[in-house]
């Protein structure tokens, strides 16, 4: 909305209208940090399940879990110390994600059963227009605001595998991401394609109740372990303990954090820490395949570790090396009418088919996007992601923001404190929006052209993110089209921490940059319950005037004496 700033103080705070595409993680985060920093703002958070959790409500399947420990899949600032095990099951997360919307009230922000079928950015006016479909009531709705963010993260849209003759299967066919809870598989014949965290989750669920258990990848993938400590449910007395005493968990949370952003050269080809990973790793894993009888030519991979998304695996090579659980390697040729054909030519006969097989990652939105001089985003994004910025804004879409875009740090921490790193950056974007005279802001393509050039040099020339595999880091596995974070997630946190204003395209109401001066009174003055003489006193509080002055005092440098942080990794390697 515009404001007739000739009559107010400088950065009067215009009234700003936003909204928000899904109530998961990175969308309440987003709610949160707008209630806590923000007046003026008028936010609706629209999201087309019955319920908000994103992929935590939609992920239901028998195993499901968080493969990081649960202690450290959690807002920075909201610990839970009820998480009933190191890894906990989906539905404590799901839990933990409404409690958090309801200690801070913000489900009054969010329209459940409400999908956005198209936006539509109108320059001469500055804002979005979005069309709604109302799911509970069946009818279409209309919303105009100011900014757009699109929160609906990067596990929204979940796909079916490209296999001939899909549709012809007369069996059950079932996707992780859409699990039906009525299906009962007790002594049913099984086939379950895929690897990632979800098919080794399903296929350690599944193979007890399986009468027979058909399991196929395309290619192996390192199984690393427990991402912390081994899994364990927690004693009645430790969640007390916790609940009791905060900072017996907070020395806990900061054990594991350390570890977790003390590996990133792992990722990186030539480091003495990737290669003592992949060593240890080789090692290990044909010593656990050879313990199962498992063929080591067909699970122990070629390509570097890191280069798939590792996965935790617990329990999975042992469900694999039952009598009623067979590997099948290689792709699939068709699917017919009672079963699978593999590679060989060999039909499998099944009664149902769970396919494990991940989602569009190309951050391309479920709704018609369209932009500045009517460009859509899935065209722009069509062959490469070229134009793209820090993982959240794109040129020629104005006043628009999305999380886990383009060169994300997916494999770098929690996504949980990922959210809140650009949680953070956007509400940069909108306070500046909202106390400025912006019309309009985009990325320049200048600016993210420069960004993707760089990244992919870095990613191709150091990391094992280029190896052969098959990866959903690269469109279609094409290592040239890489779209990853050239760092880790502390150094995502380093980047986006200042907005970089001058990698940005202005446009102003009225052509006038400086309206915001206003009418020569401060904001100070014009508060009648501020201090007039604020600054006055005996130490000097003004903000630091560098970046590691600042980066000093936030990180707490010097608290740690010389050793401290070993004992916090406990023996383990780090970078």
């Amino acid at each position: 909305m515009t404001l007739n700033r000739d009559e107010h103080p400088i950065h009067t705070e215009r009234t700003v209208r936003i909204a928000c595409v899904g109530a998961g993680v990175a969308g309440l985060c987003l709610a949160y940090k707008l209630q806590r920093s923000f007046r003026n703002i008028e936010l609706v958070v629209y999201e087309k399940n019955k319920s908000l959790g994103g992929v935590w409500y939609e992920n239901h399947y028998p195993g499901v879990a968080c493969d990081v420990p649960a202690h450290n899949y959690v807002y920075s600032f909201e610990p839970n110390p009820n998480f009933p095990a190191e890894y906990a099951p989906g539905s404590s997360v799901l839990q933990y994600l409404k409690d958090f919307a309801t200690k801070y009230n913000l489900h009054h922000y969010v329209r459940t059963q409400t999908k956005v079928t198209s936006a539509v950015w109108n320059d001469a006016e500055g804002t979005w227009g979005i069309e709604l479909e109302d799911l509970a009531n069946q009818q279409s709705l209309t919303d105009t605001v100011d900014i757009l963010i699109n929160a609906s993260g990067p596990l929204n849209r979940w796909k079916w595998p490209s296999i001939p003759g899909l549709n012809e299967f007369k069996g059950h066919l079932i996707h992780s991401a859409n699990w039906d809870d009525g299906y009962d598989v007790s002594g049913k014949r099984i086939a379950l394609i895929g690897n990632g965290s979800s098919g080794q989750q399903l296929l350690t669920a599944l193979q007890p109740q399986a009468s027979q258990l058909l399991h196929f990848i395309r290619q192996p993938n390192w199984i690393v372990g427990p991402f912390g400590g081994a899994q364990q449910t927690y004693t009645p007395d430790q969640i007390t303990e916790w609940t009791n005493d905060p900072s017996h968990l907070l020395t806990k949370r900061k054990q594991i954090e350390t570890v977790i952003n003390s590996t990133f050269s792992t990722f990186l080809r030539d480091s003495p820490l990737h290669q003592g990973m992949r060593q240890y790793l080789t090692q290990t894993m044909e010593a656990t395949l050879n313990q199962h009888n498992l063929p080591t030519s067909e699970l122990l991979p070629t390509f570097a570790p890191g280069c798939r998304r590792p996965t935790p695996g617990v329990g999975y090579l042992s469900a694999l090396s039952q009598p009623n659980t067979t590997l099948i390697v290689g792709d699939i040729t068709r699917i017919c009418a009672d079963g699978l054909v593999d590679s060989t030519g060999t039909h499998h006969a099944v009664d149902a088919i769970v396919c494990a097989t991940g989602f569009d990652t190309t951050c391309i939105p479920s709704f018609p996007l369209i932009g500045k001089s009517n460009q859509s985003l899935a065209d722009l994004w069509a062959d490469d992601v070229l134009d793209s910025y820090f993982a959240t804004t794109v040129p020629h879409m104005p006043n628009y923001a999305m999380f886990a875009g383009p060169f994300f740090p997916s494999i770098s921490g929690s996504y949980l404190r990922t959210s809140e790193i650009q949680a953070e950056y956007i509400c940069q974007l909108i306070d500046r929006y909202q106390t400025e005279n912006i019309h309009a802001f985009s990325p320049s393509r200048a600016a993210s052209r420069a960004f993707t050039a760089h990244c992919r040099k870095f990613l191709l020339e150091r990391t094992v993110w280029a190896d052969a595999c098959r990866s959903h880091y690269k469109a279609d596995g094409d290592s040239a089209r890489l779209s990853m974070w050239p760092g880790s997630s502390l150094h995502f946190a380093d980047a986006l921490r200042e907005l970089r204003a001058e990698d940005y395209d202005w446009e102003y109401v009225g052509g006038d940059r400086f309206a915001w001066l206003g009418n020569g009174l401060s904001a100070t003055g014009a508060d009648e319950t501020s201090d007039l003489a604020w600054y006055l006193g005996d130490r000097d509080s003004g903000p630091l005037g560098s970046r590691g002055a600042r980066r000093r005092v936030l990180t707490k440098s010097g608290t740690f004496g010389v050793g401290e942080r070993e004992k916090l990794l406990q023996g383990r390697p780090a970078d």
